[in-house]
């Protein structure tokens, strides 16, 4: 489900318009427009485009964070049945 809300989130960023090429001055080589120069705009990559918050540092965040939470929750159970143990063979 977020994979296909951040390529929504990306194209929309990305409709007509949302570039614009260097404007021309009278020196021709500082005018030329090329790939570089032009990949280099942030609006190329969208307006809301952080390179720290990408899906896959956040996909990998999140993985984390659940991993932790089953590990926690393991611990949990296993600390449970030994009290439960414990107190079953008084």
């Amino acid at each position: 489900m977020l994979k296909y809300y951040y390529k929504w989130r990306y194209k929309r960023a990305q409709r007509a318009g949302s570039f614009k090429l260097p404007s021309g001055n009278a020196n021709l080589d500082r005018s030329r427009v090329t790939l570089s120069s032009y990949l280099s705009q942030t609006s190329v990559r969208g307006r809301t485009f952080d390179r720290f918050d990408l899906p896959n540092k956040r996909r990998r965040s999140l993985h984390l964070i659940l991993a932790v939470a089953l590990l926690a929750g393991f611990c949990w159970l296993i600390y449970e049945s030994i009290n439960a143990v414990a107190m079953l063979s008084r």
